[in-house]
């Protein structure tokens, strides 16, 4: 079954709802970067709420950068999606671990960043404290600070016997302007009965299972629902740059010790080689603009 995007409105337009299955995306994020089974579970949560953000842009190739920067040992995780569903991203410790398994002390202290390029002049850029290093609040708590919307976010992900992600269902809800006060202590009860996603899960519940108990008799309307799908777009030619990006003085070094270069993409994983011929070559197009 393919990855999927879910967007839909509630209470005559006055509740927004983002939902997303994104079991397939979670083990391909730990088959690509060799996630230990603490990491599947963070970078899978963020990841799927960046999912979730992407059926907020309106624009096919509008952009949106999410990086969450933290003192404890995973340091910092990032992501960038577009408006058609596709994601990609990184983090720097794939094998962090804490030995008493809490996400917040995985992460730390520290901040996160989203950076919004619709095509303006100037990319918008907001960024706040990480509020309870869980991920799911810490992205609400940007929301309501940021972008002055109430939201709430869970994100659960269960693993299988053989430590694959089993499931992986997220559920982003929030209201809209002018929305009637007390559909956010509703949506509150909801919640709380609901239980975490995660429980759900383990009881078998599906994803219009969770969004028929929260949201049958609220005028439960879906507006659109699309794949999702993580999409690296490294290109040769976008390497070569980078390795121009190195300067003179190292591409002559290079080219002096006579070695070819093998350059992985961080966000993939997939390996270029340049020979020392390609990058003599790169090194004498580039030379004209070094003198």
């Amino acid at each position: 079954m393919e990855d999927k995007i879910v967007r839909a409105m509630a209470k005559n337009g006055m509740i927004r709802i983002i939902a997303c299955d994104s079991t397939n995306l979670c083990n391909e994020l730990k088959n690509i970067h060799g996630l230990n089974n603490l990491t599947t579970i963070v970078f899978g949560r963020f990841m799927s709420i960046v999912s979730m953000i992407s059926a907020t842009n309106k624009v096919e190739h509008d952009t949106i950068s999410v990086r969450i920067d933290g003192d404890g040992p995973l340091n910092f995780m990032s992501a960038t999606t577009k408006g058609d569903g596709t994601l990609k991203g990184i983090l720097s410790n794939p094998n962090a671990f804490i030995e008493n398994f809490k996400i917040e002390n995985l992460i730390g202290n520290g901040f996160l960043t989203l950076v919004k390029d619709l095509g303006l002049k100037n990319p918008y850029s907001s960024r706040v404290p990480l509020y309870k290093k869980n991920i799911n609040d810490d992205f609400a708590y940007y929301y309501t600070l940021s972008e002055q919307t109430p939201t709430a976010i869970d994100v659960g992900i269960v693993l299988d016997e053989n430590l694959n992600v089993k499931s992986s269902l997220g559920l982003m809800v929030q209201m809209m302007p002018g929305a009637d006060e007390m559909l956010s202590d509703l949506i509150a009860y909801r919640f709380e009965d609901l239980g975490s996603i995660v429980s759900n899960l383990e009881n078998g519940k599906t994803l219009n299972d969770i969004l028929n108990f929260m949201f049958d008799d609220m005028d439960f309307k879906i507006m659109e629902e699309r794949n999702l799908k993580y999409n690296c777009d490294c290109s040769r030619e976008k390497v070569a740059k980078a390795l121009i990006s190195l300067g003179k003085e190292e591409l002559e070094k290079i080219i002096s010790e006579g070695n070819d270069e093998i350059l992985v993409c961080d966000y993939c994983n997939k390996k270029y080689k340049f020979t020392n011929k390609n990058i003599k070559d790169l090194y004498n197009n580039k030379k004209k603009d070094w003198l």
